[in-house]
């Protein structure tokens, strides 16, 4: 019995709905939060979800390579590194804001980081 206590605790840890938040923006009028699920076990697919008021709407999900978000006036874009298949974009606009997708590359991506962009 004391074996199966740790792995229940694992499997509630495991299945657990705990988003994991890298990075959320906020301008007043809507809330743009990308996050994922923390998983024991596997990796989760990124996801982008924006909020206005009581309203929330999912805008993109995809596995792996989401570099940045970013909201300015009425755009939100969504950079993205440039792979072989390009993630779909869930919608084209949400609340009144065009949704842009960006691919960018490691240069790109170093600039920033380093203040030079």
């Amino acid at each position: 019995m004391k074996v199966l206590y740790p792995i229940l605790l694992l499997l509630l840890i495991s299945c657990s709905d705990n988003k994991i938040y890298k990075r959320k923006l906020n301008n007043g009028e809507i809330n743009v939060a990308w996050y994922r699920y923390s998983y024991v076990t596997s990796g989760s697919p990124n996801y982008i979800e924006v909020k206005m008021g009581d309203k929330e709407e999912l805008i993109f999900e995809y596995g792996w390579g989401l570099q940045d978000i970013e909201l300015h006036n009425d755009t939100i874009t969504i950079v993205h590194f440039k792979f072989n298949r390009t993630p779909k974009v869930k919608k084209d606009s949400v609340f009144g804001y065009k949704i842009i997708y960006r691919e960018t590359n490691a240069d790109e991506i170093y600039e920033k980081i380093n203040g030079n962009n």
